[in-house]
């Protein structure tokens, strides 16, 4: 739809003119259950079939005829245009239809079925302001019980109906014009939340101040303590409102959402006006007790499709800080679906808080938002250094052989005639041969078990078409067989859509920073991206500033280029503003943590740590390169005897196991000596608030692991940036030391300290790249060093000593 209010044209197409309603509840509906992709094979399919029947009978039938005409309404000139599905003359009479699809029976006093009824209503009227004869039939292709009926439509006058819309239209935008001019003056209500400013936070205010204004994007490195989300998000609030822009805080984790909506309570209880809301996953807000996003076994969102959505929508933006707790409350008393709720409400909130997929996942991003231009939106990145991996993530599908097997096994136990699942069969298999084609890549007793291959589009496009086609009859089957249509985790829908996404991605892989590989221990096809900085870029250039800050942004000048920000982008750094009384870091250089050395300093490792921990009793914890240097170093920790527990981190945990030794960290009073890794989930994004840690040994700089995809990498960034070793493994591997030695000061009360253990960290190539108010001395005997810094701080308790066998925890 476009308006001009100079000119009071207004162009609209048909379906927008029926929609305006229910516009946002029309989308839901094509894309429930099934995927968009999917469903829309299904309706081409129902188009095709019934279009070919007429075209048979009916020399004179046309599809997509397109219908256009102008109308006339309170001074302004409206251009309608549509086209419609079938159009064909008998008999001097002019017969206009449109097919559906559905699972559903067709009522026609629903929303969604007013709707569609309207627009062939609407394609109707052009014909008559022609003095034509016209009929209307509604087609429905019943999906369940594979069946075509027609519906006999009333033709009815629309110069009513078109003048209300319009003048909706005009009232509407006339409304926003007003709003707009209030929402300039309700950033005056928007004032700083407390009394003082923490050290350097006005700072980051001002900065953030004149970068909005002048449209750029920033990158900001600020410690824990300074109050950087207040410090960035206060500004960004009373900029947005002043000039009529949303705000997006993308975050990685459910724990920063939180702090948001704490603080965002905070400016609100401060009488500060505007709308937010917290987004939360669609399966966690879920209110069903199975979660299978179709109306046909789903009564909430069979609810939603029929109710008048604004009146919910109303209510919730009554509050100025949404959460699911709110939301799923309203949506239960209305039986209606949360998750669409949520995002209804969303269009209607000055500040969006949700997960990076939201805005950056090139299939998951809020298309409401992002499909239309959006540089009226500003975004805050938060802890913007784990964007990297996780866009990488986003641009590196994969296909493996374990992933046929497991869906030819769901296809073969469902019950379905022979010959389509025959011919499923026959179609996973031509993948699964061609994936096994690039065996022969691998060279047998070979240093690497990875290869690059050039995968042909032409086969895993043809492929996917023809999987298309079956899933078109596999959906069709499953219904009629078993009364509802196949859930969204549906192994062969899954499976498909896997696929499809492959084969997207694959598209655009021709570029430098992705690589296509065979993985022979897999078996396994992917598409490995090195770097995603050019699609961020992308993403970033679209918005009025982009705001990434984390507390590790460290050195500012890699991630800039990581994250795809533009040259011209301003960098600001901040030092700790804690005590330096209270801290304590160095370097222990007079052992090799080098992957060939390892074994030769175990024993030197233990007995550090044992000597470390003995002067102060509490939690200390330790982070190794690998899971198997840890379980080594481990197993010499059980030959000694102290007062400490040891707590060693498993691969894989469970949310439930990881939440258990946080507990115990928290609450027992005697001490553990945690193990993990580095980047794993207790080095990185976890609070040890207080006494939870008092002192943590970082062995090594944790490299990323030697292997062919990171050698890739390696080369990338060399050909690029001749920067090759620093950016695939020195920058990466020394932002997790930065983050493994930040749990242990969370506030300015916190006392404790650091040791750096390996030769590599008292070398300016890796030191150069560590925080610049770091104050870090080598030690020979860092035990001694920490005694007297619990003695300053008369904190010293000597400890015990016990047999360790019956203590050890895992």
């Amino acid at each position: 739809m476009k308006i001009n209010h100079t000119t009071q044209k207004i162009q609209i197409s048909i379906r927008e003119l029926a929609q305006i309603s229910t516009k946002n509840k029309v989308e839901v509906e094509r894309s429930i259950g099934l995927s968009n992709r999917i469903r829309a094979g299904i309706g081409r399919d129902a188009h095709k079939t019934y279009q070919d029947k007429v075209k048979k009978i009916n020399k004179n039938f046309k599809t997509e005829y397109q219908v256009k005409y102008d109308v006339k309404c309170q001074g302004w000139i409206i251009s309608i245009s549509g086209r419609a599905d079938v159009v064909y003359e008998e008999k001097d009479e002019v017969i206009v239809e449109e097919i559906k699809s559905t699972t559903t029976k067709f009522n026609s006093n629903d929303e969604i079925a007013k709707d569609y009824i309207k627009q062939l209503q609407l394609y109707a009227h052009g014909f008559i302001l022609r003095n034509k004869k016209v009929s209307c039939n509604m087609v429905i292709y019943d999906i369940l019980n594979d069946q075509y009926h027609s519906i006999p439509i009333k033709v009815e006058d629309q110069v009513q109906f078109i003048n209300k819309q319009v003048k909706s239209i005009i009232d509407y935008h006339v409304k926003i014009i007003n709003e707009n001019l209030i929402s300039k003056k309700r950033f005056q209500t928007v004032n700083f939340p407390y009394e003082n400013y923490r050290p350097n936070q006005e700072k980051l205010i001002n900065f953030t101040f004149k970068a909005l204004e002048r449209e750029d994007c920033i990158l900001i490195s600020a410690p824990s303590g300074m109050g950087k989300t207040i410090g960035t998000l206060y500004p960004s609030i009373k900029f947005a409102l002043q000039n009529n822009l949303r705000i997006f805080i993308a975050t990685s984790k459910t724990t920063q959402q939180r702090i948001y909506e704490e603080s965002l309570k905070i400016m609100t209880k401060n009488k500060g006006k505007f709308n937010s809301i917290i987004l939360t996953a669609k399966e966690k807000i879920c209110n069903n007790v199975e979660f299978n996003c179709d109306p046909t076994v789903c009564r909430y969102l069979e609810n939603y499709l029929n109710y008048d959505i604004s009146k919910s929508v109303n209510i919730l933006l009554t509050k100025n800080v949404l959460n699911s707790r709110i939301i799923k409350r309203e949506a239960n008393k209305k039986m209606i679906c949360a998750f669409e709720l949520s995002l209804d409400a969303s269009l209607g909130c000055d500040i969006i808080v949700g997960d990076y997929n939201y805005i950056f996942h090139p299939q998951v991003r809020l298309r409401r938002f992002f499909d239309a231009p959006y540089n009226n939106s500003i975004v805050i990145i938060d802890e913007a250094h784990n964007l990297v991996q996780r866009a990488i993530e986003y641009y590196s599908p994969s296909i493996s052989q374990d992933d046929i097997i497991l869906t030819k096994r769901h296809l073969r136990i469902t019950k379905l005639p022979n010959r389509l699942t025959k011919s499923g069969i026959t179609t996973f298999n031509r993948l699964s041969k061609y994936i096994s084609n690039f065996d022969s890549t691998i060279e047998k007793g070979g240093k690497w078990k990875t290869q690059i291959v050039e995968i042909n589009p032409k086969i895993t496009i043809g492929i996917q078409k023809d999987l298309d086609l079956f899933v078109l009859e596999y959906v069709r089957e499953f219904t009629i067989r078993h009364k509802i249509i196949p859930s969204p985790k549906d192994p062969i829908i899954e499976f498909a859509e896997k696929l499809n996404y492959f084969n997207s991605i694959l598209k655009v892989s021709s570029t430098p920073e992705f690589s296509q590989l065979y993985k022979g221990e897999e078996k396994s096809l992917e598409i490995f991206c090195k770097s995603a900085a050019l699609k961020l870029s992308k993403q970033i250039n679209g918005f009025h500033s982009a705001i990434a800050q984390s507390a590790t942004l460290f050195p500012l000048e890699y991630f800039q280029k990581m994250l795809g920000f533009p040259d011209e982008a301003l960098k600001e750094e901040y030092g700790s503003v804690f005590p330096k009384e209270n801290q304590l870091r160095m370097t222990y250089p007079f052992i090799s943590t080098k992957y060939h050395d390892r074994s030769h300093y175990e024993d030197d490792i233990s007995n550090l740590i044992l000597k470390s921990i003995k002067y102060k009793k509490g939690n200390y914890l330790v982070f190794f390169p690998s899971f198997k240097y840890l379980k080594s170093v481990s197993d010499k920790l059980r030959k000694h005897s102290m007062d400490t527990r040891l707590l060693i981190q498993e691969p894989n945990m469970s949310e439930k196991k990881r939440k258990h030794f946080l507990k115990k960290l928290q609450e027992d009073k005697q001490g553990y000596l945690m193990l993990g890794v580095h980047g794993g989930i207790f080095s990185e994004g976890v609070d040890f608030m207080g006494d939870m840690a008092i002192g943590v040994f970082i062995i090594g700089p944790g490299l990323p692991a030697y292997t062919f995809e990171q050698e890739l990498r390696k080369k990338y960034f060399e050909d690029k940036w001749k920067k090759g070793f620093k950016y695939a493994y020195r920058n990466p591997g020394m932002n997790k030391v930065i983050q493994a030695a930040g749990r242990v000061f969370r506030s300015e009360r916190d006392k404790g300290f650091v040791v750096l253990i390996g030769q590599r960290f008292e070398t300016s190539f890796y030191s150069e790249v560590l925080p610049k108010d770091w104050v870090i001395t080598s030690q020979k005997y860092p035990e001694e060093i920490i005694r007297e810094f619990w003695s300053i701080n008369k904190d010293l308790e000597i400890m015990k000593t016990t047999s360790l066998d019956s203590l050890i925890q895992y």
